[in-house]
């Protein structure tokens, strides 16, 4: 049959071919690099959105970071500074003829004995030496600690300071973050220092702070509907609402909430949360 053909029409055969073959094959690449370019599109901005969404999470963080840290500062700040004006109330008693130094003396232990920081802080007094002169302990009174790092770090300061180190109480299992201010009351040597957990210090500030920065998070808009959430980790407060979206369900316990695929996403956020180091950032992605 083929021999029954024109030339002319075996020539238009075999252009038609040239063209048509060629042609299915870049059509057939075209849609698979389409393919292969959409999933790399969605890729990219799947990994732009999560940078974003982790640096927004992240500047929160911060925000509530310093604030809490300031707040804690201040607070030891502050109590150093009233305790350094109570022991100077009681030196001017000497002054005036009133009472002798050794009961001035004794006042002020008294008095510096009775301030309390957060849940379990106190104030210490050590000398310019580093041997502790005040101590809610008194088996350690008149014991050198210069074998620790910021009892050496407080002597070299000159006057008012600010230290942040690790300590362990007896029986406890782990050391945990102490903040530290001190005063020095220059006419007895006394480096007035007033020492409180870290974790209790953010405790007890933790009204105040939100608060303050409660109104800052509730305006946060990401995009056009997302929003910035606050949720808590540990104790009374793990898996409830600090920060809900407009601030309507502050407080509810959202601890056992199931995605549309029924997995407890609120437990994985907080899992993942728990498990990071100040700073990092994880990104959880659910259904809603």
């Amino acid at each position: 049959m083929l021999k029954q053909l024109k030339l002319s029409t075996k020539i238009m055969a075999m252009a038609i071919g040239c063209i048509v073959i060629p042609t299915l094959i870049i059509l057939a690449f075209i849609q698979a690099r389409s393919a292969v370019m959409k999933d790399e599109v969605h890729s990219v901005v799947q990994k732009s959105s999560e940078s974003e969404l982790e640096n927004i999470a992240i500047g929160v963080y911060e925000t509530l970071d310093q604030a809490v840290n300031s707040a804690i500062k201040l607070n030891c700040q502050t109590t150093a500074i009233n305790a350094k004006k109570g022991v100077q109330y009681f030196y001017d008693q000497i002054e005036k003829g009133i009472v002798s130094e050794t009961d001035a003396k004794q006042m002020a232990t008294s008095y510096l004995l009775s301030q309390k920081i957060g849940e379990s802080g106190y104030i210490y007094v050590i000398s310019k030496e580093g041997k502790i002169q005040i101590h809610p302990k008194n088996d350690l009174i008149g014991q050198d600690l210069t074998r620790y790092e910021f009892i050496r770090k407080q002597i070299s300061a000159d006057s008012s300071g600010f230290f942040e180190y690790h300590w362990k109480n007896p029986g406890e299992q782990v050391a945990r973050q102490k903040s530290l201010a001190q005063e020095i009351f220059e006419p007895w040597g006394w480096i007035i220092s007033a020492s409180a957990y870290k974790d209790e210090l953010a405790r007890q500030t933790k009204t105040g702070i939100e608060s303050s920065l409660r109104e800052a998070i509730l305006k946060k808009r990401i995009g056009e509907s997302g929003y910035v959430f606050i949720l808590g980790g540990k104790g009374e407060d793990k898996g409830h609402y600090i920060v809900s979206f407009q601030g309507q369900r502050d407080g509810e316990s959202i601890w056992n909430a199931k995605d549309s695929d029924g997995n407890l996403f609120i437990q994985s956020i907080v899992d993942k949360a728990l498990n990071l180091k100040p700073g990092e950032a994880a990104t959880q992605r659910y259904p809603w």
